[in-house]
């Protein structure tokens, strides 16, 4: 349900927290124990979801 992500997106980061918000710095895939590629990740989710 796209339509819904987007409308609990959007109320989850009414005060901040958008993905459209990094700064690209990397900080977050040094730190994480995944190995997950969150900036790759988070340019999708405003792709999708803003």
């Amino acid at each position: 349900d796209l339509a819904g992500a987007k409308q609990f997106y959007t109320a989850f980061t009414k005060d901040g927290g958008k993905a459209s918000q990094c700064v690209d710095c990397g900080q977050c895939e040094t730190a994480c124990p995944q190995n997950i590629p969150i900036r790759k990740a988070l340019k999708e989710v405003v792709e999708t979801l803003e």
